[in-house]
């Protein structure tokens, strides 16, 4: 698992993206995230121009088969309007962080990669606590 970011609190929306791989095709869609868009997510939630935390979680169990995808993508936007407003990623942000890549060839090979097959808007409407145990 991968995390930029704080957790989400309440009033929070909350998009998940379920992306699908073919097996063979997997490993290279983890590095793409890994590498390519981890940094960038970095990048954007330290400027505040997009959602305010983002992570990748890549299930061992159940099986990717059993599941359907391979792995899922959280983005968490402050309120409704960030959500609107969307990641903040475009060609310049993607240069900035990735120098002497070309945006339009990682692009392409990232659409090659994978197929989103659902997603997710959730707001959050409690978070978990702890119970305080008494002494």
């Amino acid at each position: 698992m991968l995390r930029v970011g704080p957790a989400a609190s309440v009033g929070n929306f909350i998009r998940v993206d379920y992306h699908q791989s073919t097996n063979d095709r997997a490993a290279g869609l983890i590095e793409m995230e890994e590498n390519v868009h981890a940094p960038m997510f970095k990048h954007i939630v330290a400027e505040g121009k997009g959602p305010k935390a983002w992570s990748l979680v890549a299930p061992v169990l159940p099986l990717p088969s059993e599941l359907g995808y391979q792995l899922y993508i959280t983005q968490v936007y402050k309120d409704n309007a960030s959500l609107g407003r969307g990641l903040g990623l475009n060609q310049d942000v993607f240069t900035k962080i990735n120098p002497g890549r070309s945006y339009l060839n990682t692009m392409q090979h990232s659409r090659e990669l994978d197929k989103i097959v659902k997603i997710r808007i959730n707001r959050v409407l409690d978070t978990l606590r702890a119970p305080v145990m008494p002494r």
